[in-house]
């Protein structure tokens, strides 16, 4: 039979093909005949599988998992584990790792040639202690967009800041205003409003922080200064009753003091003091968090507050008043305690009497000095010419 040099040819290059073929397939590293998957993490305390955009707190215990598969029979061996930027190490078992201040924790489970990763990148730092939580609602006339800032005294440096911000109108409709995405910083974050608003609300406005599991913390902003009155202007501190009037512009947010403490206000009546007040006493109607309008009951011209005996009638512990009438003489409206040192607004003990004429504290009710008694001697001598 006669052979084709052809065929011949063409079987030795195929054989040579398959011999480098196999040259190549014995360059290749043996894989131990294993192979291996991704981490998988549990939380825990609870035992919830995390996944890489799940929460996970900075503090919060987490297990990690590395599964390795054996392949024809053969055992894997050189398993191991990296958390995050610490070194390669032995894995046997399921590790457990407490989570620490990072932006994102990078979890290999690798057999020293097939490295498999999780990342998880949603690591929030733990809820603050509720007392240091504070929320603040703003205007800003530049830009003409409100802010809401939420800000506590603890942080973390780098996982991120577990807050959400919420802004509503306070009319009927409780409309929600669209906020950008915050400005974070490691305490808190700052929300802006996405529009423009260059007609506020009179009603005014409603911000709302709340970090984590904490109960939201609250903020209110109205646009407008509150008005307030003293009676009819003339309201001093001598026990006279007054009423206190607040006008709130249309503020859904109002708050109304009496000094440093919140009263109940009554927008009908306003604010009635029947007894009146002895001291110098603040009072302050409040728009929002921040816009507050505050007049004083004050002492009558001439009298301060003072906490010596002296000075005040007794019952009643109003201050002593010497009034003049119009034929000249004088009356005292009351008779003096000599125990009484509260503080309040009255004379002192040398000079008790408040002559309301000469707005002024003098030591008797009537007239003084040594011309006005030699005027008496005269005129009583007189009378016997």
């Amino acid at each position: 039979a006669v052979v084709s040099t052809q065929s011949t040819g063409t079987f030795c290059q195929n054989l040579t093909v398959m011999l480098l073929l196999l040259a190549l397939f014995a360059l290749v590293p043996a894989t131990h005949g294993c192979t291996v998957s991704a981490p998988t993490v549990h939380l825990t305390k609870s035992g919830a599988s995390l996944t890489a955009d799940d929460q996970v707190l900075v503090g919060e215990e987490i297990e990690i998992t590395c599964t390795f598969t054996p392949t024809d029979d053969v055992p894997c061996d050189n398993k191991k584990l990296q958390i995050g930027a610490a070194a390669e190490a032995d894995y046997s078992e399921p590790e457990n790792h407490t989570m620490t201040d990072v932006a994102t924790l990078i979890l290999i489970c690798t057999n020293g040639t097939s490295p498999q990763e999780l990342v998880l990148t949603n690591v929030l730092c733990p809820d603050p202690t509720v007392d240091t939580v504070t929320a603040q609602l703003s205007y800003d006339e530049t830009s003409k967009k409100i802010k809401l800032m939420c800000n506590a005294a603890e942080g973390c440096d780098k996982a991120k800041v577990n807050v959400q911000g919420t802004v509503e109108d306070s009319t009927s409709s409780n409309k929600s205003v669209g906020l950008d995405n915050p400005e974070m910083d490691k305490y808190g974050a700052t929300f802006t409003s996405t529009a423009t608003i260059d007609d506020l609300e009179d009603a005014g406005y409603e911000g709302s922080c709340k970090y984590g599991e904490l109960e939201a913390k609250t903020a209110t902003f109205c646009p407008k200064d509150p008005e307030i009155n003293l009676g009819d202007g003339t309201v001093t501190a001598t026990g006279m009753a007054f009423t206190v009037t607040c006008n709130f512009n249309n503020c859904e947010h109002t708050k109304f003091k009496e000094g440093n403490v919140e009263k109940s206000y009554n927008s009908s009546t306003g604010y009635v003091v029947a007894n009146g007040v002895l001291t110098e006493t603040e009072y302050t109607c409040v728009n929002g968090d921040d816009k507050m309008t505050t007049k004083k009951v004050g002492c009558l011209d001439g009298m301060t507050v003072l906490n010596n005996v002296g000075g005040v009638c007794e019952t009643t512990l109003t201050p002593m008043i010497c009034k003049k009438l119009d034929n000249g003489t004088y009356v005292k409206t009351c008779e003096e305690d000599t125990t009484n040192q509260d503080s309040q607004c009255r004379c002192p003990k040398s000079t008790p009497w408040y002559h309301e004429d000469e707005g002024e504290c003098k030591e008797k009710c009537g007239a003084q000095g040594i011309f006005v008694s030699i005027v008496l001697v005269i005129a009583a001598a007189l009378r016997f010419l």
